[in-house]
């Protein structure tokens, strides 16, 4: 609505640039010239000398008035100027209100705007789909919907945790590391000290090309784990990006760490054990 009141009004002003100078024209046109002013000046004043009884005394003041009248005469005629007819203008401001909007049609997106709107409409049954488990599960494309109906509803509500979580959780889903990194980010500067939060930024941060990011990576886990030795995630993502970044004594002991914190009976234990033998043949050679 308020784009479409802009619109009128920027219509409204450019008719009004159309008009004024017809209009002004028109106003010119109606004003009497000086030709007209000089002859009825000169009526007026022969008119007062006629009744004062002067002209029979002095007939030369006649001449004279005369002679004034034509000197402030011009020997050429004016040119009349011909007012512009207002009804003549109505073919070009219906011109301009129509490649204004064929303009508008044309260039400005309309088809894009409106599923944008249909796709901002959505965002709460995509809410609802998503948590709920049990309903069918999103599609490619509606999480790519979901992601853009986060993002418009971001700009107005940009210190919403949740849902800069969600847009990470999107990003990862779509395999969009820069739309995880920067919502993870986003949501990390919002509350530093949440656990969650910090964990998932950090996991992004593991999977960036950018070896920035996992230095910063690899500060935060160790800080993570400093604080609460028993984190099993916190262990298992740093001894993964120290492995990556070849590491591997920093790997081997975050691993046993997770040993230490394992059931003996656990499925992981043999994968984490034959994890620490690859570490150390790597670290070996």
């Amino acid at each position: 609505m308020a784009f479409w009141l802009i619109v009128i009004v920027l219509l409204l002003a450019s008719a009004a640039l159309l008009l004024l100078p017809a209009l002004a024209n028109s106003k010119q046109s109606n004003t009497p010239s000086r030709d007209a002013l000089n002859k009825a000046l000169y009526q007026d004043r022969l008119t007062e000398l006629e009744q004062q009884g002067l002209l029979a005394e002095q007939p030369e003041w006649s001449r004279e008035l005369q002679q004034t009248l034509l000197d402030d005469i011009p020997n050429q005629p004016a040119t009349a100027v011909r007012p512009i007819n207002r009804y003549a203008l109505l073919p070009g401001l219906l011109l301009l209100v129509l490649v204004s909007v064929g303009l508008y049609l044309k260039t400005g997106s309309r088809d894009q705007v409106i599923a944008w709107q249909q796709v901002k409409a959505q965002l709460p049954e995509l809410r609802q789909r998503l948590a709920n488990e049990q309903q069918q599960p999103l599609s490619v494309e509606e999480i790519a919907r979901l992601g853009l109906a986060l993002r418009s509803s971001l700009q107005h509500d940009d210190r919403n945790i949740n849902d800069w979580m969600l847009l990470g959780r999107v990003g990862m889903a779509l395999n969009n590391a820069t739309t995880a990194i920067q919502a993870f980010e986003r949501a990390y500067q919002l509350a530093p000290e949440n656990s969650e939060i910090r964990l998932a930024y950090a996991e992004m941060l593991i999977r960036s090309a950018d070896p920035l990011d996992n230095q910063q990576a690899t500060a935060m886990l160790i800080k993570m784990a400093a604080e609460d030795h028993s984190n099993l995630r916190v262990w298992s993502l740093l001894a993964f990006n120290a492995f990556e970044q070849q590491d591997y004594q920093r790997a081997i002991n975050a691993w046993q760490m997770m040993l230490k914190l394992l059931p003996a009976d656990d499925q992981r234990v043999a994968i984490i054990q034959r994890s620490i033998e690859q570490a150390k043949g790597q670290l070996a050679e």
